[in-house]
């Protein structure tokens, strides 16, 4: 995937899409972190998901993203660090909509993820986008994890899995996104 850092809708697409795969945020809590939800610890970044499966849950949840991922350059962090200084971005919610004419709107509405980010994305590297959607990126969480030999206990820990059952269907390499940015990276 090429993105123009001139664009500031790229800059915001790559870090959805980079913080997406390294997280295992589902679409709400991706369009539900806002500014007072990252927190700079050694070695990387917490970001807490006030609702992990966006049904109301009270109880947020909080996952680390070191500051170096292999094969993501830049590094999510640094993706996402990108966007919200281009952004001008200081507090409430961090992944917005761009206007037209790179104005930065209101946060981004569920679905949204899914039918102006990562579908176009995938469609603009040759890929059907119908067989795709936001939930490709956690999956491609856990699919690539899972590849790269990292035990079940550390990715149900990192994707917030509470069944083992439920990670164990992700463990099949279909329609994850990490492996089309690897390879557009390449």
């Amino acid at each position: 995937m090429s993105f123009d850092e001139e664009e500031l809708s790229d800059l915001r697409d790559r870090a959805i899409l980079y913080i997406g795969v390294a997280t295992g945020l589902r679409d709400s809590g991706l369009i539900g972190l806002e500014m007072r939800d990252i927190f700079e610890k050694e070695g990387g970044v917490v970001y807490r998901i006030r609702d992990p499966k966006g049904e109301g849950n009270p109880d947020p949840e909080q996952v680390s993203v070191p500051h170096e991922v292999p094969a993501l350059d830049p590094s999510p962090n640094r993706a996402l660090t990108a966007w919200i200084e281009a952004a001008g971005i200081e507090s409430g919610p961090i992944f917005r909509s761009v206007g037209r004419y790179g104005n930065v709107d209101g946060g981004l509405s569920s679905g949204s993820i899914s039918d102006y980010i990562v579908k176009p994305w995938m469609k603009a590297i040759g890929e059907d986008p119908s067989q795709y959607s936001s939930h490709s990126l956690r999956a491609g969480l856990v699919t690539q994890a899972s590849l790269d030999g990292i035990v079940e206990a550390r990715v149900a820990a990192q994707s917030r899995h509470k069944s083992v059952e439920v990670l164990r269907e992700y463990q099949r390499p279909k329609n994850d996104i990490k492996n089309y940015i690897l390879k557009e990276m390449g």
